[in-house]
């Protein structure tokens, strides 16, 4: 009966294979065969598949192999078939099978033939381990069954030297792990495939030619059992047609072309940087002279202001002094006042003079000012193109510390547009400017109308009428005293202005040193951010041309087309077609409660007894 039920195992799995590789058979008649003869090897058959069953234990450790062989288009007579077996079997029809020293003889019938043969020691082509973890701590399968906890399960997958390596070099491994989602919870397999499989979950592994892996599932579980690992291996013919990269190249060019952009945009930063670094330099300087001269200038505000209040107050005791009833003075006293006013005049002229190089001094710092401050207004980021920089620098290599100096870049160059704006720096400049030469021209002024009066003063003297002479002082010097007092208002008011700016300039010029020292990093920076875009560039230049032999290359490594197939079995088969490997685990079970049954018979003879006893037997 065991043979029985072994016998249509195989059989079905003999179907199964066929209908996963059908094959066309000739129709079994005499011509067809006789059309054929050319096709039919010397072996006589036109093909061969061979499937390798594998039983594993838990550990992956190979219990069990045979093979199932298929030939195609068979003649009717011997076939010879090679392979170390230690026994044969028959699965296509009652006729004996031969074998001797590895070789197989059987008899065709003109169509398909099955035989499975058995084999012993035989190595698979890859050295195949099974571990399982409980709770960190490894654990025998046979220990494993009805256990709870976290459990792990590392398959793992490489060559074997011993043999032959095409099936390594060219053969797809697919394993699959199946769990009982009632027993299995919070179930990991970063390299696998999830699939539900009626009420349970199988979990599949795909391992590519040539490659050595270690599979990883982790899962909480609750009294473990596990069905048998499937693990399947057939030639990797990946059939693939010549992809169309015209999508694929074109956004890359876009990518390519927007590098290219921000190469470009990072060269304008980078030179406007650079301008901004000699333009803040620049502007250090020019604020450095300027703060000294208007500390300067203020530091001499005092001496100013009291020696034309000295004036202010003489010319006023004069026109006092005039005003009042006075006798007529001696004429040699009248003629030292000419000389006098012609000294007054001349210093008048000569303070001038001093205001007038102190206006073009000032005038040439505001010009070295304009240009250096034009530049930092103009070279102003908004915050949205500042993101976008920083999200392009983030991206790139640049390191962190140019990035955060860029940002205190960005901080200095607002508060001192910001000073600008809020103190309007320029036009307190150009008004104390205009404010200047206003007073130059007063001063001017005055020292002539001084001048004036003293002529008229001397030729006064040459015609002197007393008292019409004396009005004519008198009315001059009224006017003299009445435009002086006029030009001190404006002096006092040029110099509390003078000191004001001084004040406030102090803030505005460390703030102009502090971005001065620290733009040459920012410009340290921009180029190091210059030459990585530059860089970047050139790797990216034929970026879609690059990503297509890349991605043809990569396409090569699954070109298999030059395989193969050769027999698993003996080197001496021909004609091979399909080489499949079928391989399965012991599935590990909570054993069931085994019952007493000598118990149980002692229990039945006991009845039995009883039975017999009623009727004294």
């Amino acid at each position: 009966m065991k043979y029985v039920n072994r016998f249509f195992i195989v059989i079905c799995s003999c179907l199964l294979i066929i209908s996963v590789f059908p094959s066309d058979v000739s129709a079994d008649t005499d011509n067809d065969v006789d059309d054929d003869e050319e096709n039919q090897s010397t072996e006589g058959y036109a093909s061969k598949d061979e499937v390798i069953y594998g039983k594993l234990d838990s550990n992956g450790q190979t219990n069990n192999m045979y093979v199932v062989n298929t030939f195609h288009e068979t003649n009717k007579g011997t076939l010879i078939d090679h392979g170390p077996y230690t026994h044969v079997r028959n699965l296509t029809d009652l006729t004996d099978i031969s074998m001797s020293d590895d070789k197989v003889e059987l008899e065709g019938n003109g169509s398909e033939f099955y035989y499975q043969g058995q084999l012993e020691q035989q190595a698979l082509p890859w050295d195949i381990t099974i571990d399982y973890l409980l709770d960190g701590e490894k654990i025998n399968p046979d220990e494993l069954a009805g256990k709870s906890g976290e459990i792990e399960i590392r398959i793992r997958t490489k060559e074997n030297d011993s043999v032959d390596p095409v099936f390594f070099n060219y053969y797809l491994q697919q394993i699959s792990v199946t769990l009982d989602p009632e027993k299995f919870d919070n179930i990991q397999a970063p390299e696998g495939i999830k699939a539900n499989e009626g009420k349970k979950q199988a979990i599949t592994f795909s391992v590519m030619p040539e490659e050595e892996s270690e599979l990883i599932i982790t899962a909480d579980v609750e009294k473990f059992e596990l069905d048998p690992i499937e693990i399947n291996a057939l030639p990797a013919n990946i059939a693939m047609e010549d992809p169309d990269f015209g999508s694929l190249t074109g956004q890359f060019k876009t990518l390519s072309d927007a590098i290219s952009d921000l190469h470009t945009g990072t060269e304008q930063l980078n030179s406007g940087i650079s301008e901004l670094n000699e333009g803040a330099s620049e502007l250090s300087n020019g604020s450095s002279e300027y703060r000294e001269g208007i500390h300067s200038l203020d530091s001499q505000s005092d001496e100013l202001t009291g020696g034309s209040k000295q004036i202010k107050d003489a010319l006023g005791l004069i026109n006092q002094k005039l005003n009042k009833d006075i006798d007529i003075p001696d004429l040699g006293n009248l003629e030292d006042i000419p000389d006098a006013m012609y000294e007054f005049a001349k210093s008048m002229h000569q303070a001038a003079d001093g205001l007038r190089d102190l206006k073009e001094k000032y005038d040439d710092a505001i010009s070295g000012l304009e240009e250096p401050l034009q530049k930092i207004d103009n070279l102003d980021l908004s915050d949205e193109e500042m993101q976008s920089l920083l999200e392009a620098l983030e991206e790139s290599d640049v390191n962190d510390e140019t990035i955060n100096k860029l940002k205190e870049m960005k901080e200095a160059v607002d508060e001192v547009n910001q000073a600008l704006d809020d103190r309007k720096v320029l036009e307190t400049l150009n008004d104390i400017s205009e404010r200047l030469g206003k007073l130059i021209k007063r001063i001017d002024g005055t020292a002539n109308e001084v001048e004036t009066t003293a002529k008229e003063v001397e030729k006064g003297l040459d015609e002197f009428d007393s008292e019409a002479g004396i009005e004519q002082i008198q009315d001059g010097i009224a006017t003299l005293n009445k435009e002086y007092n006029a030009f001190h208002e404006g002096l006092l008011s040029y110099t509390n202005g003078v000191g004001e700016l001084a004040s406030s300039y102090d803030e505005l010029d460390n703030g102009v040193q502090s971005l001065a020292d620290n733009t040459p990093s920012l410009y340290e920076g921009s180029s190091e951010l210059e030459e990585g875009t530059k860089e970047l560039e050139d790797k990216t230049d034929d970026l879609p041309g690059d990503v297509e032999s890349e991605i043809n290359e990569k396409l090569e490594e699954f070109d298999f087309s030059d395989f193969e197939p050769v027999s698993f079995v003996s080197d001496k088969n021909e004609d091979i077609e399909v080489v499949q490997f079928v391989l399965q685990t012991d599935s590990i079970k909570i054993p069931e409660a085994e019952t007493d049954d000598t118990e149980e018979k002692e229990e039945k003879e006991s009845i039995w007894q009883r039975f017999l006893g009623l009727f004294g037997l």
